[in-house]
């Protein structure tokens, strides 16, 4: 199957001016505690649209245990430059059989822009 399959929009409050790290998906809480839930449902990618008006980052965590305990993929995390309204796209590989979860880390600055989205896909979208 191309194309997304389930798309998700952050919720919470705007950032202010702060440097609080903000969880803006997390599979545990998505899929009710399903372990592997990505995986069986064939999801491949994680796309993350993240409109900032001052520069932030974007973190990725791995769990093995259910979601009790995050490791962070340091190799997944993005600079957010400002202003900025661009889709960070990230091959799940083995994370899909994993929890995981994407954060976000205000830089200080109240946001003024700010509508996070997250689409889970099937497909390589390169392809």
């Amino acid at each position: 199957m191309n194309g997304p399959t389930a798309a998700y929009k952050y919720t919470g409050a705007t950032p202010g001016a702060d440097s609080t790290e903000r969880t803006l998906f997390d599979t545990p809480t998505t899929f009710g505690g399903t372990r592997g839930a990505v995986a069986l449902a064939g999801l491949e990618r994680v796309q993350v649209f993240v409109p900032v008006s001052h520069v932030s980052t974007l973190k990725f965590y791995w769990s093995s245990d259910g979601g009790t305990t995050y490791v962070e993929d340091t190799d997944y995390a993005q600079s957010i430059p400002a202003p900025s309204s661009k889709t960070y796209d990230f091959a799940l590989g083995p994370y899909a059989a994993m929890d995981f979860k994407i954060t976000h880390v205000n830089g200080g600055s109240a946001q003024t822009t700010w509508a996070p989205r997250i689409t889970l896909s099937k497909r390589d979208l390169a392809a």
